[in-house]
């Protein structure tokens, strides 16, 4: 017994002078560490001014639960990022995610639609030639103006056209930089926010990001492929999506986005289309200070994105309104207002159905 506590202690005591020789050499050569771990949580209590019918909010799938303090999003991660191979995994929990995977189900016994889920990014990439980079498995979606990690966003919750485009893909995806002011991705996907593929199609998607000072930038976005299951008549689906982002101060930020889809009817082959744009303005009053503004309207009279059974479908607008207190870089406590305002009553409450909807939210969140 003694014995085979020895030779344990001992190669323990090997392995740990090993380890330290090598952080040693590191340290001298000044190189990276070979993993980065972080972690993020983004907390919440959001309440609608009216008692709506379900705790389940209608037609976000952020601050998704009402009059309940919750988890938006909670993720670790893990992140290698070297001169040759890069990549991240993340695992995630949280009322978002509910909402955003609920849809990634099948019959079939070997997809991994019982544990994707807890998958915020699981990816690979290696540096194939000078800027030019292939990653491969899943990662955060490229369309939108804002990300799925609220923390920089200028709002808290996300706009409509943001909860109506993929927050994740599952494929390959091309990155190109020919030039430090130009970035060029193309991606093969599994399909619109799928990883549990419906078909045997695979989409595409591109963006194309360009700077032209430091003050002006622009991205376009788009996708194609089939989004029906295959045993159904394909559809498919067409978007684009235009960011201009505007910094005349350092303090005072504007973007806009513009968005249209279309997609094939399976009844008879013509395309259905819904259009989306939001205005985003931000100001930095004080270093620990900051307010910020969102216009956005949506507009899907054929209910190909959202569903009411009304008769001029979902066309709704919005106004949101932000004051955030920084403290320091990895915390943020933000308060939140947003009205939407619907052309028919969408909005089902207790009482009834009404065109319109508030909603107040206080959030808090640390990065590191």
């Amino acid at each position: 017994m003694l014995k085979k506590i020895f030779v344990a202690l001992t190669t323990c005591a090997l392995f740990a002078g090993l380890a330290a020789q090598q952080g040693e050499i590191q340290s001298v050569a000044g190189a990276k560490k070979p993993v980065q771990f972080g972690l993020f949580v983004d907390t919440y209590y959001a309440s609608s001014i009216l008692l709506p019918a379900s705790r389940d909010r209608q037609y976000l799938t952020q601050i998704a639960r009402d009059r309940e303090f919750n988890i938006n999003l909670a993720h670790i991660e893990a992140v290698v990022d070297q001169d040759r191979v890069r990549g991240r995994l993340a695992l995630q929990y949280g009322t978002s995610v509910n909402a955003n995977y609920q849809y990634e189900t099948t019959t079939e016994r070997y997809s991994n639609q019982l544990s994707v889920r807890n998958l915020q990014e699981a990816y690979a990439g290696y540096r194939l030639f000078d800027k030019l980079w292939l990653d491969a498995g899943i990662f955060f979606g490229h369309i939108g103006f804002e990300s799925w990690i609220s923390h920089n966003n200028w709002n808290y919750s996300r706009a409509l056209n943001l909860d109506n485009v993929p927050y994740y893909a599952t494929g390959a995806r091309l990155s190109y930089e020919p030039t430090p002011a130009l970035t060029l991705q193309l991606h093969v996907l599994n399909g619109w926010q799928t990883i549990t593929s419906t078909n045997r199609d695979k989409s595409f998607g591109t963006q194309v990001s360009y700077e032209f000072s430091k003050q002006f930038k622009v991205v376009h976005n788009a996708f194609a492929g089939n989004v029906a299951p295959d045993d159904s008549t394909t559809q498919y689906r067409f978007y684009s999506n235009l960011i201009l982002q505007y910094t005349p101060l350092t303090v005072l930020q504007f973007a806009m986005s513009a968005d249209v889809g279309a997609q094939k009817n399976a009844a008879d082959n013509g395309y259905r289309q819904w259009y989306t744009g939001a205005v985003y303005a931000r100001y930095l009053f004080a270093p620990q200070f900051a307010t910020a503004v969102r216009l956005e309207y949506f507009i899907d009279r054929d209910q190909v994105m959202i569903a009411t059974g009304t008769e001029n479908g979902f066309q709704t607008g919005g106004v949101t309104a932000n004051f955030d207190f920084m403290p320091e870089d990895a915390y943020r406590l933000r308060f939140e207002y947003r009205n939407f305002f619907s052309k028919n009553s969408v909005y089902r409450y207790g009482d009834g159905l009404r065109p319109q909807e508030h909603i107040v939210t206080l959030a808090a969140s640390l990065k590191l």
